[in-house]
């Protein structure tokens, strides 16, 4: 997850990193899950999250196409609602 933080903070040499994170399945095999049955934290909806705003920023339109399936398919609400607010500000 470290590798993915230092990538997305707005450098367009990152996207190859934020459409990993964008990516449900690439993360949810890359992500430890090691959380508690009665802890409301969810590791891998972070990290989607996170490549979320970080594609906000970036209004990289090759990113649109991922953020557009996030925001219409995750199982996660908080995910599809990040992608929504994504996708205002990339247009």
């Amino acid at each position: 997850m470290r590798r993915w933080h230092s990538r997305a903070t707005g450098n367009r040499d990152g996207v190859g990193v934020l459409k990993q994170m964008l990516d449900r399945t690439y993360v949810e095999q890359t992500v430890k899950r090691d959380v508690r049955q009665d802890e409301d934290l969810d590791p891998i909806a972070d990290v989607l999250i996170s490549g979320l705003r970080a594609a906000a920023s970036l209004k990289d339109d090759t990113l649109k196409a991922s953020v557009q399936d996030l925001s219409r398919q995750d199982r996660s609400m908080r995910v599809r609602q990040a992608a929504l607010e994504a996708l205002k500000v990339i247009g």
